[in-house]
């Protein structure tokens, strides 16, 4: 067997293995990333953190998520070792689906059981208050969405490389690769096609620059008890995640020059595969780093921050209320159109806020142009 595609179906059968598990984690320690006085999207006091009840839950919830984590792990294993990347590849699949599923549904179970201890603890405010957010102008800031213009270059690099080895390529280029490294299907050459891989590039980069947009207008996460400590520490976490924005967008830049490389012939169809999958690798592996590092909202920074009563079981803020099914929020009155998730690593949508479905039916629209320009058009 050729050497490259032996190579491309071990990069195949790697990222099968890799997937499941860094999916899994994350999701197990879901729990231990949110900051410290949320506990499964429900507003708790600062000395429900050592209530052993919550720490059983999340001991549970990450116990059952790993089980589920480890099967599809070593299934996914024994593929791979007889043999078999396509079954690898469907184990994966399935496996990532479950877990979101497993994920969600245990959240919801424990956030019921949560809701009742809060209700039968009467972990409550006792009144309205007022925290003024000090030492906000010291946290470290996102970059600005200026950076975002560094895949504009990376798109004309794919048309020039299309258009002036136009007469490279050949009547049928290939389109779909098996695992082991066959040609499945085929575009047939036209300039449409030519332009490909800077349209895919350009579609990618311009949901980066959407979540880098939305992370800038969201709503910022400050801790009442420790505003000034919380604020650096959101500051942090941002500014990671445009960072990790960025160099997703220059690595993805990379996958399309990659696909246009062979378009021309530079490189084979093979050879572009196993460098598309590394570098997408790279992307999966730092998301995972990412949130693992910082937690959500900075709160791997500030795991130690006590409030002024750490034995106090009053509630400085509580929106639950707001909160459908632990991660829908839902507030009309919210000028916010995003803000930190409740349960998970990164923003969600104010949905109570009309432009938010009108965000999402332009993303929507987006999305269906992209695939009619690939099914159709190419």
């Amino acid at each position: 067997m050729d050497p490259s595609i032996s190579l491309l179906s071990a990069s195949f059968q790697l990222l099968a293995v890799l997937i499941i598990p860094l999916t899994g984690i994350i999701a197990a320690l879901i729990p231990y990333l949110m900051p410290k006085r949320e506990c499964f999207a429900v507003t708790v006091p600062d000395n429900a953190q050592s209530d052993p009840t919550l720490k059983q839950y999340k001991r549970r919830y990450t116990t059952i998520i790993l089980g589920i984590t480890a099967a599809f792990a070593v299934l996914a294993i024994i593929c791979s070792h007889i043999g078999s990347p396509a079954a690898a590849t469907v184990v994966m699949v399935i496996g990532v689906i479950v877990l979101m599923v497993a994920t969600y549904s245990l959240m919801l179970y424990f956030r019921a059981k949560v809701q009742k201890l809060k209700q039968s603890r009467k972990w409550e405010t006792s009144s309205a208050r007022t925290f003024a957010q000090v030492g906000i102008e010291e946290a470290r800031k996102p970059l600005s969405l200026t950076w975002d213009f560094i895949f504009i270059p990376f798109i004309l690099i794919c048309l020039f490389i299309c258009f002036a080895g136009y007469g490279d390529i050949p009547q049928e280029i290939p389109r779909q690769v098996d695992m082991n490294g066959q040609v499945t299907s085929y575009f047939y050459k036209s300039p449409l096609v030519a332009c490909f891989p800077a349209l895919a590039v350009a579609f990618i980069d311009s949901i980066l620059v959407f979540s880098h947009w939305s992370m800038l207008r969201s709503k910022k996460f400050t801790d009442p008890a420790a505003p000034a400590q919380s604020a650096w520490a959101y500051g942090m976490f941002v500014h990671a995640e445009s960072v990790l924005i960025v160099v997703s967008g220059v690595l993805c830049g990379g996958v399309g020059i990659a696909i246009a490389l062979s378009f021309v012939g530079v490189i084979t169809v093979v050879q572009s595969a196993i460098i598309c999958l590394a570098l997408v690798m790279i992307i999966v592996v730092a998301s995972v780093a990412v949130s693992l590092v910082y937690g959500q909202n900075g709160s791997r920074l500030i795991s130690q921050i006590e409030s002024a009563d750490p034995n106090s079981q009053e509630l400085l803020r509580d929106n639950d209320r707001f909160w459908k099914l632990g991660i829908f929020y839902f507030n009309p009155n919210d000028s916010a159109l995003f803000l930190p998730e409740r349960f998970g690593v990164g923003w969600t949508f104010n949905w109570g806020r009309p432009a938010a479905w009108a965000v999402l039916a332009g993303l929507l629209i987006l999305i269906g142009g992209f695939l009619v320009a690939v099914t159709v058009l190419i």
